[in-house]
């Protein structure tokens, strides 16, 4: 379901990827993050983050997309409805 609303947000015009790492729980067991990264072109790196933005640091030559963290979490029903509330229109 996550990669539906991922493949849905694409063809909106925003790009966005999750990434699953293993991290240690606070009762010393690992467990799965869920980081959702949204994915910005130049032009919208610029008008989002302009503090941020440096031309010719922020990104390389080539580079198309520079990739932000908007959202993690350890569940994954709730890294779904936050995609479902970014879907719908509460970016």
């Amino acid at each position: 379901m996550i990669k539906k609303l991922l493949k849905a947000l694409q063809m909106n015009g925003r790009r966005y990827v999750v990434d699953v790492r293993q991290s240690w729980s606070k009762y010393d067991k690992p467990c799965k993050v869920y980081i959702v990264n949204r994915m910005y072109t130049e032009e919208e790196y610029k008008l989002t983050f302009p503090h941020k933005y440096k031309k010719g640091k922020t990104f390389k030559q080539g580079q198309l997309y520079k990739k932000e963290s908007e959202y993690s979490s350890t569940k994954q029903h709730e890294v779904l409805l936050f995609l479902v509330k970014t879907y719908k229109g509460g970016d």
